[in-house]
């Protein structure tokens, strides 16, 4: 780590989730997280903003995420560390380019607080998938299966029919309330009118 980000560095460090081997595949989302990631990179050295870049696999390094408030659902994101102050922050929101540079140019200018930082744990070898996959089980400690999410959608798509059922009902009912009133109207003119003629004519 301190190869990477230490000293008076400050780092921008980029958490994605997916395995370093999918990034091979263009259309992988490690892939676009990591060109988003790069097209900040170069927009932030233009700009000749201090940063140093580097990026993690979040999963696999669940301790070191977790030590700058990140867990498994909110990434990706993007954090400034200081390891000489000990301080950190972390982007939040969607990652995207506008969204991550707006984010470190505010860290720079003090718009955007940090927060103090305690022992960062060390970085671990990269993880196999298989290990990925078990920390992202293991972060509510029950792998939902598709039959569960299946179920879940069901009942959603069922509680909102009938909702709809019931607006349809009710707005039926306001319509038929409503063409009662004017027939009633309608009857009441034609009344007022026949008596009308009837004086007209006495």
């Amino acid at each position: 780590m301190d190869d990477l980000c230490g000293g008076n560095k400050i780092c921008a460090i980029g958490f994605f989730e997916d395995h370093l081997d999918t990034l091979r595949d263009s259309e992988s989302r490690l892939a676009k997280w990591w060109t988003t990631f790069a097209h900040v990179a170069v927009q932030s050295k233009k700009n000749r903003e201090p940063f140093h870049f580097m990026w993690v696999n979040g999963k696999c390094q669940k301790d070191f995420a977790e030590a700058f408030g990140i867990g498994l659902f909110q990434m990706p994101t993007l954090a400034v560390y200081s390891p000489s102050k000990q301080r950190y922050a972390t982007n939040v929101g969607l990652f995207d380019e506008e969204n991550a540079a707006a984010f470190l140019k505010s860290v720079l200018s003090g718009s955007i607080s940090t927060a103090p930082i305690g022992d960062v744990p060390e970085l671990g070898d990269e993880c196999s998938f298989d290990e990925i996959q078990e920390v992202a089980v293991g972060a509510d400690g029950v792998a939902e299966d598709d039959e569960d999410l299946d179920d879940m959608l069901s009942e959603i798509l069922s509680d909102e029919k009938q909702q709809r059922d019931v607006l349809e009902k009710e707005l039926k009912s306001e319509q038929k309330q409503s063409k009662k009133s004017k027939k009633k109207h309608k009857s009441k003119k034609k009344k007022s009118k026949k008596k009308k003629t009837a004086r007209d004519e006495l």
